[in-house]
């Protein structure tokens, strides 16, 4: 039972990658038939049960879930996450008790990041560490979670019971991108910035011999040339007669639809002439605030044209622009 943010459960099991793309864009194709994106969904074929907005009693949910394992004794386990701030919630403390009574094969997950969106650890509860009494991970090293994890669960397996983990993370960025980080004092987003897990994961696996700053290159220049690849699919695509926007350049597409469709003003700033569809074409910035603001015209786009789109935006809000 994962949280929204979550996306490593979905990817560690294997899901395939294009489904999980079309579930985030909103299309049909996705597990929830575009109406959820990447938030309250799950899947019944890989053992995903969707998120609840309001933290804390999908620790119930788990246990019923480990309950029927149990009962079943099939050695299956059952993880649950949830944030330092729902612990707070009195679902989950009861959850908490009915599994340690029951002995049930739940694994409960708590990511502390430090802050519950503003609010830091020490006005959430008075304690140090949530897990005094269980366990404490450092969530930011990839083999310390790996390695503790694998012990615990085979030991779960055969002695099934109720175990609290407590990861010790921090988010880097705002607890939602509107509230920015200006709450968080900068010489603590410099400290955990120094524990990056995959910088120092990567200085790891150098230093070991199994990564080379060689293989390193390689496999960037494998991404950037997929990425290229439906850079050059989309403009194909694009310039074609066959799209939404050349037929919009030949009159063969209901102008006045159009214009009572954008809301932002689009239409008087460009015109739509040839000049300005060359422009969108030429501009990604441009283009990602066509289709935003037009969504009809982006909901026609092929599955690469949609990549390229998402992409160029997902560059701009990060400040990168190509």
């Amino acid at each position: 039972l994962p949280m929204h943010r979550n996306l490593a459960v979905f990817t560690m099991r294997e899901i395939p990658l294009n489904c999980l793309f079309s579930q985030w864009q909103g299309k049909a194709n996705g597990f929830t038939k575009g109406r959820d994106r990447s938030f309250h969904f799950g899947t019944q074929e890989f053992h995903i049960v969707g998120m609840i907005s309001h933290l804390g009693p999908q620790f119930g949910v788990a246990d019923g879930i480990a309950l029927a394992n149990k009962l079943k004794k099939n050695n299956k386990v059952c993880a649950v996450f949830t944030g330092e701030g729902g612990t707070s919630e009195g679902d989950i403390h009861e959850a908490l008790n009915v599994a340690s009574v029951w002995q049930l094969p739940v694994l409960f997950c708590v990511e502390n990041n430090g802050y519950g969106l503003s609010t830091p650890t020490n006005e959430q509860y008075n304690c140090e560490n949530i897990a005094d009494r269980a366990h404490i991970i450092e969530g930011n090293n990839i083999l310390e979670v790996y390695t503790k994890l694998k012990d615990l669960l085979e030991s779960m397996r055969t002695n099934p019971r109720p175990i609290l983990l407590e990861f010790k993370t921090f988010r880097m960025r705002g607890h939602e991108e509107a509230s920015g980080t200006k709450y968080v004092p900068t010489d603590l987003i410099d400290e955990w910035g120094l524990r990056d897990p995959l910088l120092n994961f990567e200085t790891y696996l150098l230093n070991e011999g199994v990564l080379s700053k060689e293989k390193i290159e390689i496999f960037k220049n494998e991404l950037t040339r997929g990425g290229q690849e439906y850079k050059e699919k989309f403009l194909s695509w694009f310039r074609s007669p066959s799209s939404s926007m050349q037929a919009l350049k030949q009159g063969k597409s209901d102008l006045g639809e159009f214009r009572r469709q954008n809301k932002r003003g689009l239409w008087d700033e460009h015109q739509m002439d040839i000049q300005a569809i060359d422009k969108l074409i030429n501009s990604p910035k441009e283009l990602v605030k066509f289709f935003k603001s037009n969504m009809r015209y982006y909901k026609k786009l092929s599955p690469e044209a949609k990549y390229y789109v998402a992409q160029q935006d997902a560059n701009f809000n990060s400040g990168i622009e190509k």
